[in-house]
């Protein structure tokens, strides 16, 4: 026979939302798992979303070798630059480190994403139950913030800074928790995490922390009330703890951006840093651009109002009134209601100033959907919330709240699954032949290298498949070469396809291996220029006669000895 004085649920009881928000997620992030064996998920495999892969990787690697990651060494040889002027915060890299060293590329790249949206979706369902959803308002609230769509279009362009809010999630909900825990051990803990999380949030996105704060306020105060001021000391010193834990990291993040403009200024975001009005509600998939166009999807959250009916209302109507701005402050400065069809929002009475000041002061962001991804977060939390309440009601509203939990994720569902399963977001990872030469060769034929025409795809698919070998391709589009010596300033004009003069007398001191692929050309990017029949002239008459890859039209120059392994994967002649 029960006992009276254990009222708590059994385990299984207790663990079954989250099963359920785990089994969503490997739904939801199923592509990403399987189908990146050769394919990555891009809106396009150039800039960002190959950059980005690439420096994961480089991470992994230089955390596993024990390497430096203070210097982006495989490129810009033999002078690289700083991580910082790249990449000035490196925690998401460091978190996903591991998965490179179980994984492959490109798996380790979807991988990383999956990961992502796991962090946000149980962050959503954490903070859910600590403000005190059931079962039913857990497993809604984790999976609309897996769906997050804004987060999905930072994925798919790979601006992986942003992907990762879920962390801010975690740290409001252990502040929560930690104040209202009924043991004292499981208070430390989830102060612990509280200030873990909010650690790794302000390392690897800082902005996300201050978009969340007013949020976080209200929710926290609200979650305070009833505990003891033991408890609310902790949580004090579980902020003052992440605090201190991320302060170092915040001090070199701030010192690399010092004097960067955008504080201040009120500029228009291009299309993809902004929504429009339309793009608040949408109903129907992106059928061209897919993710790769910021939307909301209207049902992700038509039904945080629902969160009024709970015992926290003035938490939730303080949080939907901030939800509405938001909302609002994701329109940007130049305000439309259809692309092409202005609204001029600044020039509205009262709320036009404010609204002014507010992108004034998040200039820094250049992505106004920045605001959008946060307040769908929270929507998907005050949802779960008011899903419980609903059900709470009578048994009419609790088939009505079980079918608006069905419906409403499963709407969400489509649409993104829709979008991220088109053609368009995958595209092939394999590594060039340039990268399986140089990765084929004894350690002791590994020299620096460049592979020319410079574009923005292959040269870092070549480095991700043969990070050993340094190489003279830039870094940035534009990059000066490394050294002041005329040969390598002449294959910097000849890789760019700035000038097809003569190079001069070839110099190995920081080259050994010289490459050309000329389908490198077809892949856009590169000028035409860059692909005349003079550049390749050139590097003939300056390096001599070239060998082919196998199985490819690359071409290679080595400058010093050919040796017999270089020979064996190499035959005579151009194509």
């Amino acid at each position: 026979m029960a006992s009276p004085r254990t009222p708590r649920p059994r385990w299984p009881a207790r663990l079954w939302p989250w099963a359920a928000v785990l089994l969503f997620w490997g739904w939801a992030a199923w592509p990403l798992l399987l189908w990146t064996d050769r394919l990555a998920f891009a809106g396009k495999l150039t800039t960002d979303n190959i950059v980005s892969a690439w420096f994961y990787d480089f991470v992994s690697r230089g955390l596993a070798t024990g390497g430096d990651i203070q210097w982006l060494r495989p490129l810009h040889h033999p002078r690289p630059f700083p991580t910082a002027t790249e990449f000035p915060a490196v925690m998401d890299a460091v978190l996903a480190a591991p998965l490179g060293w179980l994984l492959g590329w490109p798996r380790q790249w979807g991988a990383t994403q999956a990961l992502a949206l796991l962090v946000n979706g149980l962050g959503g369902a954490w903070l859910a139950r600590s403000l005190g959803a059931r079962g039913l308002g857990t497993v809604v609230a984790g999976c609309l913030a897996i769906l997050c769509r804004p987060v999905w279009k930072d994925l798919v362009m790979a601006r992986m800074n942003a992907v990762w809010p879920g962390f801010g999630l975690m740290a409001l909900a252990g502040l929560i928790t930690a104040m209202q825990a009924r043991k004292l051990p499981g208070a430390l803990l989830a102060a612990a995490l509280a200030a873990v999380c909010g650690a790794l949030m302000a390392t690897i996105y800082p902005p996300a922390l201050l978009l969340l704060a007013p949020f976080g306020l209200v929710l926290v105060l609200e979650g305070a009330r009833g505990a003891s001021w033991g408890r609310r000391l902790l949580a004090g010193l579980a902020v003052a703890g992440g605090l201190a834990l991320a302060l170092d990291e915040l001090r070199r993040i701030a010192a690399t951006r010092s004097g960067e403009a955008g504080l201040g200024t009120v500029a228009c975001p291009d299309r993809w840093g902004t929504l429009n009005a339309i793009d608040l509600w949408r109903l129907q998939p992106e059928s061209f651009q897919g993710l790769s166009e910021p939307a909301l999807v209207l049902t992700a959250w038509m039904a945080a109002p629902l969160a009024l009916l709970g015992r926290r209302r003035l938490a939730a109507a303080l949080s939907l009134l901030g939800l509405v701005a938001y909302g609002l402050l994701s329109l940007g400065p130049c305000t439309e209601w259809a692309e092409g069809e202005p609204l001029n929002a600044v020039d509205w009475l009262i709320l036009g100033p404010l609204l002014r000041e507010g992108w004034r002061l998040a200039g820094p962001l250049h992505d106004m959907t920045r605001f959008a991804g946060v307040a769908m977060l929270v929507a998907a939390v005050l949802t779960g919330l008011g899903l419980d309440a609903l059900a709470g009601k009578g048994r009419l509203r609790g088939l009505l709240a079980l079918a608006l939990a069905a419906a409403l994720p499963g709407h969400v569902q489509w649409l993104v699954l829709s979008e991220r399963l088109s053609p368009k977001k995958w595209h092939d990872a394999s590594v060039p032949a340039t990268a399986l030469f140089l990765r084929a060769l004894p350690a002791a034929d590994r020299g620096p290298a460049i592979e020319l025409p410079f574009d923005r795809k292959q040269q870092f698919l070549s480095v991700i498949g043969a990070p050993e070998p340094p190489r003279l391709n830039p870094l940035r589009p534009g990059d000066n070469p490394p050294v002041e010596e005329p040969f390598v300033q002449g294959l910097y004009r000849l890789g760019f396809g700035r000038s097809t003069e003569p190079l001069a007398p070839a110099d190995p001191r920081h080259l050994r291996w010289a490459f050309f692929d000329p389908d490198r050309c077809n892949q856009g990017g590169v000028p035409a220029s860059a692909c005349e029949p003079a550049v390749e002239a050139a590097l003939e008459a300056a390096l001599g006669p070239s060998r082919r890859l196998s199985d490819s039209r690359t071409r290679v120059w080595c400058l010093g000895e050919w040796s017999d392994a270089a020979l064996e994967l190499s035959i005579p002649g151009p194509t």
